[in-house]
């Protein structure tokens, strides 16, 4: 099984950064992810720096082009403004044509968490993007990122919406990345390890 973890994107991903796919499981089910919990491909990556989190995504999905998880490498990179409208409904509309414009390949969200704050415009672009990534043939793969801080109090509003999804995290921290298998958010989110 682990030469298995080994051939996939998110296991070469995992492995890149040196993390444990056991200690990630152990510790989703120690802070109350449902045990059947959906695998997926989505992804948090967490950091200071912008351009190490994008660099990371786009890791990640040449990781999964590699493996055949996707058929493209390709990935669109999005923040707040590019996913709200002025009037309540239309907003949706613009993460659908996002998510069409990327199919195969790689939505890639910058500081979602800053979507919350435009109320009604931003709760209803979440609660689909959730919705999205619940589904099990979920395409595109869907990638957050942002500030540690921020995407975990993002993440703990959605509770209920993210319980189903354990989604896998990989945090960077100054000019290597974090190593701490045992970091997860509460919400189902579970953290990756790299090299010290």
């Amino acid at each position: 099984m682990a030469s298995e973890e080994k051939k996939s994107a998110w296991g070469k991903l995992r492995s890149y950064f040196g993390g444990s796919a056991e200690a990630e499981k152990k510790v989703a089910v120690e802070e109350g992810v449902a045990e059947d919990a959906q695998e997926t491909k989505h992804l948090v990556i967490t950091g200071e720096l912008r351009d190490r989190v994008a660099g990371a995504a786009k890791q990640y999905a040449k990781q999964l082009h590699e493996a055949g998880d996707i058929p493209t490498e390709e990935m669109r990179v999005v923040g707040y403004r590019d996913l709200l409208s002025e009037y309540v409904g239309q907003s949706i509309t613009k993460l659908h044509d996002k998510l069409d414009s990327v199919k195969g390949g790689i939505l890639f969200i910058e500081e979602p968490y800053r979507l919350t704050d435009f109320n009604d415009w931003g709760d209803e672009v979440v609660e689909e993007l959730w919705r999205v990534m619940a589904k099990e043939d979920a395409d595109p793969v869907i990638v957050l990122g942002g500030r540690a801080d921020k995407i975990q109090e993002f993440l703990q509003t959605y509770p209920e919406d993210l319980k189903p999804l354990a989604l896998n995290h990989i945090s960077l921290k100054g000019a290597g990345v974090a190593a701490d298998p045992r970091k997860k958010y509460k919400n189902g989110t579970t953290g990756s390890t790299g090299p010290k």
